[in-house]
């Protein structure tokens, strides 16, 4: 069974509480992705110092600003994201139908 990703990530809205899951576990996957690769140690370029101690390359401190991105996502974001969807699911299942809704 072949699955069109298109469909899943636009099927789902942003601001519902699967889309938002959805999301989350994307910047989750790529954060894992990049710390199993071992791009955490790239981060010290960004104070000055380098994993071979040679001088900095431009694609180390480019690598460095992406697992730093990641990571700060992963920290800030994801936690954000899946509140908001418990919120937004608990809200719905409170709220009960949407009025104008046909009852069934």
């Amino acid at each position: 069974m072949k699955i069109d990703w298109r469909r899943v990530l636009a099927g789902s809205g942003l601001f519902t509480p699967g889309g938002l899951l959805l999301r989350a576990g994307i910047l989750v996957l790529v954060y894992l992705v990049l710390h199993v690769l071992g791009l955490r140690d790239y981060v010290t370029v960004l104070s000055g110092t380098s994993v071979s101690g040679k001088p900095p390359d431009p694609s180390d401190t480019t690598i460095a600003v992406s697992y730093a991105a990641a990571y700060l996502a992963f920290v800030l974001a994801v936690p954000i994201m899946v509140l908001a969807a418990g919120i937004f699911a608990a809200a719905r299942h409170w709220a009960g139908p949407a009025s104008g809704s046909p009852q069934q």
